[in-house]
């Protein structure tokens, strides 16, 4: 009895002694410090910080200033020349202005990632009793610079941050944040002591892709400035780089839907015709590499493009117009980058993509069954209709919504018609809600691809999407497997496509964050899928066989990677699009498919019948 008591009570002090190891050296870390660092009498001596410095990233070169006031008003300006950026707070609105001078406040998500960065900028973590915290002892770690203290922090209403806190010195020298799909490491360096206070000259951000990193060295530090309280309130918009040649302030074009696509006529500069995509997944409005050299424009930096596969590199230059129907935009910055691989996918030559600079400006209303597009000036647009007004948030420039998988299980979803696809859940929701186990019959296929490459995924029939008041049986499903790229997202719960939309006559909103929703004849569409297992890519004007998925008719006909598909039905490949031959292989059960196919000058003819995994 008394060695059962000797050894509770051993087990009680452990766990006492557990408990003040996790909370009194992370305190007491902080407080040594928040010494180094000048201590909390200086840092409250200082009520404005005028910060200015050069930045370089991915080959740009540029200056930034940078103003804070104590305790929660900031503005950060970067001029690279071929853009300029800034974002702030007045401690309430969190806004940004973008390279083309739009301007808009940013809420939930992002509102989170900027509040953090406000809350440690001011160094809000040292005061909890105002600005309440987190906080938790995660151990010690050393790397070859140096050993550390490590804690995390997270504020209230932000994002954790991890802070590593030098064991020698107690400066902070570097912290690591989770940027949803990246980890940002920023390293600090060149500490100076300025009136009573240690400030980091140089600082040196990372993701782990040295050709995208961010290197900030300041130049010239002032504290207590006298400063307009109005630089810290979002600014009135006065750029309005749009004109409509007509009166009533719109202009309807056709469009060509492909894969569920939609491919817009455009004029660049005036003078050159080009197919772009209409892409509401699209932070950035983009033109291809090939095309822009082609015409003559003069491409900038080098930096990272985030896509559904992973990433991709990308340059910035300048569009003098960019013209469609009777609108007319002028002197765009756009993104310059590699649209060929995701040509292949597609089937035909794409030129560049309209994305949220471009979509931003405008109330587009979409109408699939007529394949025209209209774009409204946001001032004339008045909509009388019966469709459904939902509302939308604008993540990373794109629009998410509210939905309901199977049900249950709820979600905030990107409305992207730059997708073919119904619907894909984010490896990390689809991880915690076990649908992997819900649908043990997902098979692979192809699932799609984007910018940075093929996304990784298996496909399935869920029960349902509900949308506002509208359900949607039975969707084809990308249950995400990604290690990488946008479908990575632990922020967002997955994404919808143009497999959804084109059920509907869509209208987007951006200015006042809403979408309309008209229910159209292709509503109750039952959603198809390839029934053929083959994976066709078009390259050099030819169809090639990528892959074939097991389990599928392609499969059973010995069908070989690399063939090329020569007759189709007794019918030249030549006469069908990529599209079109997609469309057929994803027929009725039982129809019957006849291809010629040719590989190393040999040829051969395969029979087989389409058959549903799905």
């Amino acid at each position: 009895m008394r060695k059962r008591i000797s050894l509770s009570l051993t087990i009680l002090l452990a766990l006492i002694l557990c408990a003040f190891s996790q909370v009194m050296p992370a305190e007491e870390i902080l407080t040594r410090h928040l010494q180094a660092m000048g201590g909390k009498e200086n840092l409250l001596k200082i009520k404005t910080t005028y910060v200015k410095g050069t930045i370089s990233t991915s080959g740009l070169q540029g200056e930034f200033t940078s103003y804070s006031e104590f305790p929660t008003l900031s503005r950060q300006d970067v001029d690279f020349k071929i853009l300029k950026v800034s974002t702030g707070t007045d401690g309430n609105i969190y806004w940004t202005k973008d390279q083309n001078g739009k301007i808009r406040e940013l809420e939930k998500i992002e509102k989170s990632f900027a509040w953090t960065e406000n809350y440690f900028g001011n160094f809000l973590y040292f005061f909890p009793d105002e600005y309440k915290r987190d906080l938790t002892y995660l151990g010690d770690e050393k790397d070859s610079l140096g050993q550390y203290y490590v804690v995390q922090i997270k504020p209230e209403g932000g994002e954790p941050r991890k802070l590593f806190i030098n064991k020698e010195t107690y400066l902070l020298d570097k912290y690591q944040q989770k940027m949803d799909i990246d980890v940002a490491t920023t390293y600090l360096t060149d500490y100076r002591e300025f009136q009573g206070v240690k400030i980091p000259f140089h600082s040196h951000a990372t993701t782990g892709k040295p050709q995208y990193d961010v290197d900030v060295v300041a130049t010239e530090v002032k504290f207590n400035l006298e400063v307009d309280p109005s630089i810290f309130q979002m600014p009135q918009e006065k750029v309005k780089d749009y004109a409509f040649s007509t009166p009533d302030g719109k202009t309807t074009v056709p469009f060509e839907l492909a894969n569920n696509h939609i491919y817009i006529k455009v004029l660049v500069n005036g003078t050159y015709p080009a197919y772009f995509l209409l892409d509401t997944g699209a932070g950035a409005s983009c033109i291809d590499l090939t095309f822009a050299k082609s015409i003559g424009l003069e491409i900038t930096g080098k930096f990272e493009a985030k896509g559904v596969g992973g990433s991709e590199d990308a340059g910035i230059l300048e569009l003098q117009s960019l013209q469609l129907g009777d609108l007319k935009m002028s002197r765009q910055k756009i993104v310059s980058l590699n649209l060929s691989p995701m040509n292949i996918y597609e089937g035909r030559e794409m030129d560049g993509i309209l994305g949220y600079d471009f979509l931003s400006r405008f109330v587009f209303e979409i109408d699939y069954q007529k394949n025209i597009i209209t774009f409204y000036d946001p001032k004339v647009f008045n909509y009388s209709g019966k469709g459904e007004i939902l509302e939308i948030d604008l993540y990373g420039n794109t629009p998410h919504i509210k939905a309901i998988i199977d049900g249950k299980y709820e979600g905030i979803f990107n409305l992207d018609t730059g997708s073919r696809k119904s619907l894909d859940l984010h490896a990390p929701f689809v991880k915690e809600n076990g649908f992997l186990k819900r649908y043990p019959d997902a098979i692979e296929a192809f699932g799609g691809a984007g910018i940075g490459g093929e996304t990784k995924s298996l496909q399935t029939r869920i029960k349902a999407i509900q949308i506002g008041n509208f359900t949607i049986k039975e969707p084809i499903t990308g249950l995400s497997l990604a290690e990488e790229g946008a479908f990575k997202s632990e922020k967002t719960q997955g994404n919808i496509g143009g497999a959804v939309f084109k059920r509907f006559k869509v209208i987007f909103d951006y200015e006042h964050k809403k979408v309309i929703l008209e229910k159209n004849d292709y509503f109750d569409q039952k959603d198809e899928f390839d029934k053929s297992g083959l994976m066709i890519l078009w390259k050099d004007g030819k169809f090639l066989i990528q892959r074939i998925y097991a389990g599928y008719p392609a499969e059973k006909a010995k069908i070989e990677p690399g063939e090329e598909i020569i007759f189709i039905n007794g019918e030249p490949a030549t006469k069908y699009s990529l599209s079109q031959l997609r469309d057929l292989l994803s027929g009725k059960d039982g129809t019957k498919i006849k291809l010629q196919l040719k590989k190393d000058e040999k040829e051969k003819e395969i029979t087989f019948k389409l058959k549903s995994l799905i």
